[in-house]
């Protein structure tokens, strides 16, 4: 599953894409984009600024249409806690 952030409209933390839109996380930390690391699920964690206007407290989380904009595969967070709830 891949993370929001991987496919962040304005680019994924650190990507030149994000760096472009005014993204101030880390570039070097984050892989360019690709990640900090990949965690044993196989989705990449991110180092994310605080401040950051389009990763970070302010701009998160994203709304549904720019999820779905990004992701199109099913959001399986979401999946997974309706699965719980039955």
């Amino acid at each position: 599953m891949p993370h929001p952030l991987q496919h962040h409209p304005k680019g994924a933390p650190g990507s030149p894409k994000a760096i472009k839109n005014g993204c101030t996380c880390p570039v070097v930390d984050n892989g360019h984009g690709k990640g900090y690391y990949v965690a044993e699920d196989g989705v990449p964690v991110y180092v994310v600024l605080t401040l950051c206007k389009i990763h970070g407290e302010s701009a998160l989380p994203l709304s549904e249409a720019d999820l779905a904009k990004a992701n199109p595969l099913p959001n399986r967070v979401s999946d997974n806690a309706k699965e719980s709830d039955s």
